[in-house]
């Protein structure tokens, strides 16, 4: 397991590996598509609740393990009014390797605001067919160590 670390922070980049860029662009990625369905799926996702849940649980299995997805389409299909997910400004990939990975951030000010979440997240990811999902959430009190 590779264990360099890589951070990009709004747009500055430290030199890592090329598996750091791909593995944080899926991380952000991942997080933006709560405020993509909310500008512009919403609409498409009429029906009854079944029908939006599924919908939405389709939508995000393209960046979420089942479980986080099932989590995050319930809670859209629902008609959530909150926030839920937010990019992160600052993502450190603490390691990796062919298949998965582990990322460290500073949680979101507005998921700290709102839910009252912890001040750090470590999500782990995993590469399946090819894409990087992000399969399990973590929120911590402190900073997570870097290698």
């Amino acid at each position: 397991m590779m264990l360099a670390a890589t951070t990009l922070s709004l747009g500055c980049r430290r030199e890592g590996p090329p598996l750091h860029a791909v593995i944080i662009a899926a991380v952000r990625t991942a997080y933006t598509l709560q405020d993509r369905a909310w500008d512009s799926l919403r609409a498409a996702w009429q029906g009854d609740s079944a029908t939006r849940h599924t919908r939405a649980l389709a939508y995000y299995r393209q960046a979420f393990g089942d479980s986080l997805a099932q989590f995050y389409a319930g809670y859209t299909a629902g008609g959530g009014p909150e926030k839920i997910m937010d990019v992160p400004d600052s993502i450190a990939v603490l390691s990796s390797d062919h298949d998965h990975a582990t990322v460290s951030y500073p949680t979101p000010l507005p998921l700290q605001e709102i839910w009252k979440a912890a001040p750090y997240t470590i999500d782990r990811l995993d590469r399946i067919q090819g894409r990087w999902l992000i399969m399990h959430t973590t929120r911590l009190a402190q900073r997570p160590a870097r290698p």
